[in-house]
């Protein structure tokens, strides 16, 4: 209810009760949109008690109804007159990723957008990339005008985690020529950028290993598969179920069975202390991977991903486009033959859905993208090119 998000509900100032309000700042001479309604200028000329130093307290309405559409949801039209829909995650998740956000991605010096790509990623350490909550993150940052709303696929799979990966994690995975060695990931880490090539009814290799900070203890082992890509992952999927309690390499030999879907699937590791995890759990100790697994025919070129649409998500051989740098956080420069004038871009990600695109200029901004691995395209006309691309 309305007291829930009322701060200082024993003071009555200026006839309402409580000095700020969460879910409706306005109400308080708060601004609820950056640069909206009661917004002070944080530039101004002279900082004094007047102006509020500046907004250094009022503006922080804009951060109080982030947080309010982040937990609740709703939708609107903001001050800027940006229409905005955003699909509340509740307060447990919410309070999760703000903390995330607040100890580990800010300082003194940050401002609104740092705050937006801190929790974007916060949201993406502890839910995955592309998750429903990196979505209603990114949408509650455009409801109070900073940034652009959520333009990607949200994953159609359930989130799992352990709390507690501090003595027991993951520390190896190595599947169809994808190698990824880690230490403790906090409990979950997509690793969706790395991709496994495997081919229909062969068999790969899987190696995985377990790190332990003090003495090893016994864990238990699951991997799945989602072979038929239906966003689940079922017991028929599930291609190793093994107890260890040692760092050394499990090995396991895994065929593709001749009814998998061809193209990009996702591979969910998991390792929990004592007792088997699900699918769909957040469970005390323990860690949870996710990879992407990308299922060929014998005779198909692997540059092909035959549910995506794209032709190749691997460099062109020829070397008429060049990106710096790269892997990038905010901003990528184009080196290229092609003429700026006839050639258009495109950045597409690994479930081939078209993030952005435009004309072709020196400079690409790339700060609104989630961590990743993506393809940069261009097209003059005549020719199409295609590169990598890493965002940080």
């Amino acid at each position: 209810n309305a007291e829930v998000w009322l701060m200082g509900d024993e003071v009555i100032r200026n006839g309402l009760v409580a000095l700020r309000s969460m879910s409706n700042p306005n109400v308080r001479d708060d601004p609820d949109t950056y640069g909206g309604s009661f917004w002070t200028n944080p530039n101004c000329f002279l900082p004094s008690r007047p102006n509020d130093y500046c907004g250094v307290h009022s503006n922080s309405g804009v951060l109080n109804f982030w947080f309010y559409l982040l937990t609740v949801g709703g939708s609107g039209t903001n001050d800027i007159n940006n229409s905005y829909n955003v699909s509340g995650i509740g307060i447990t998740k919410a309070a999760k990723i703000a903390f995330r956000t607040e100890t580990i991605y800010l300082s003194s010096f940050s401002g609104f957008y740092d705050a937006r790509r801190g929790s974007i990623t916060a949201a993406t350490d502890l839910y995955g990339e592309n998750s429903q909550e990196v979505k209603s993150v990114t949408d509650a940052w455009h409801a109070v005008g900073v940034g652009n709303a959520f333009t990607g696929t949200v994953s159609k799979y359930c989130s799992s985690k352990g709390e507690n990966s501090d003595s027991q994690y993951i520390d190896f995975v190595s599947f169809g020529g994808m190698e990824n060695s880690s230490s403790s990931d906090g409990g979950y880490k997509d690793y969706s950028a790395k991709i496994a090539k495997v081919i229909l009814e062969k068999t790969s290799k899987l190696l995985i290993s377990a790190g332990f900070a003090g003495s090893s203890n016994k864990v238990q082992w699951v991997v799945w598969i989602d072979y038929n890509q239906d966003g689940t992952f079922s017991n028929k999927e599930k291609v190793v179920s093994r107890a260890s309690s040692k760092s050394s390499n499990l090995k396991f030999d895994i065929t593709v069975p001749k009814k998998a879907k061809l193209g990009l699937t996702k591979m969910r590791v998991a390792m929990k202390l004592k007792s088997k995890p699900k699918t769909c759990e957040s469970f005390s100790h323990g860690e949870v991977e996710d990879y992407t697994v990308n299922i060929t025919s014998a005779d198909s070129n692997n540059a092909t991903i035959t549910n995506t649409g794209i032709s190749a998500f691997y460099d062109n051989e020829e070397v008429d486009l060049f990106i710096y740098p790269n892997p990038a956080a905010d901003f990528i420069k184009i080196n290229t033959k092609f003429s700026p004038e006839r050639t258009t871009y495109k950045v597409v990600n690994i479930l081939g859905s078209v993030l952005k695109t435009g004309n072709l200029t020196p400079t690409i901004d790339i700060s609104d993208l989630n961590t990743g691995l993506y393809l940069l395209e261009l097209n003059n006309g005549q020719k199409i090119v295609t590169k990598k691309l890493i965002k940080r």
